[in-house]
């Protein structure tokens, strides 16, 4: 009798498990392939050299400060989100040159990547085979591949706006407290932080929020201002 009862339940376990360290296998995979593909270092374009100058501004004391103009000035860096130069800045009071930086976050984040679609694809259809589909299709795609090899900032957005919206998913489907609401919410802000066209991000969430929500209108009300808020703030 007692064994009947725990046999579905080690039997979850056991799944569980095995699910979690393929996707650990795979997602070394994703991070070996880029170490493999940049020897000689991460792919530059002209934002990367605004990321990758920002970094060390912060480092020099002189805080977040852009490319220098045509007279030697520079400007406060502004064209750009903030977060990955700032994560570069925080790699490098460790000793890692920002361009170092820059490949490792960046490796580290498409291993990240793989994983976090690859588990999304799975909690959605509950079968190994897409979600083993979905990761062999990050792993091959070139486009996405040129992007993590690079010192840009797309990788850091994809990752925060994917567990974002995962997460408000999670609070409208089983309508939990709001706390679920609150770390979406973090979570969606620094996508955004990540890249300023994430500002396409509060508008979908607010109108996910109003359309999906099983709250009152109030209640709706409530949330939206709470997700508005703290998703929104970066942007003021």
């Amino acid at each position: 009798m007692i064994e009947s009862l725990t046999s579905p339940k080690l039997d979850r376990r056991k799944n569980s498990l095995s699910i979690f360290l393929g996707l650990g296998v795979l997602s070394t995979i994703g991070i070996l392939l880029l170490l493999w593909a940049t020897p000689h270092g991460v792919g530059l374009s002209p934002d990367s050299a605004g990321y990758i100058c920002a970094a060390r501004s912060l480092l020099s004391g002189k805080g977040l400060m852009g490319l220098p103009l045509w007279d030697g000035t520079g400007g406060i860096f502004t064209n750009y989100g903030p977060l990955f130069p700032l994560l570069l800045a925080g790699l490098g009071f460790i000793k890692i040159d920002p361009m170092n930086g820059a490949r490792l976050l960046n490796t580290l984040l498409f291993g990240a990547n793989i994983g976090l679609i690859s588990f999304l694809t799975y909690e959605y259809t509950r079968s190994l085979v897409p979600s083993v589909i979905s990761a062999f299709l990050i792993l091959t795609s070139f486009v996405t591949l040129e992007v993590h090899a690079s010192a840009v900032s797309e990788p850091l957005f994809l990752f925060f706006t994917f567990l974002g919206f995962f997460l408000l998913e999670k609070y409208l489907k089983k309508n939990s407290s709001q706390a679920l609401l609150f770390t979406a919410s973090f979570v969606l802000s620094l996508a955004f932080l990540a890249k300023y066209s994430g500002v396409s991000i509060l508008v979908t969430g607010i109108f996910s929020l109003l359309l999906f929500s099983r709250e009152s209108f109030p209640g709706k009300i409530r949330e939206i201002l709470i997700f508005s808020v703290l998703c929104g703030l970066p942007m003021a």
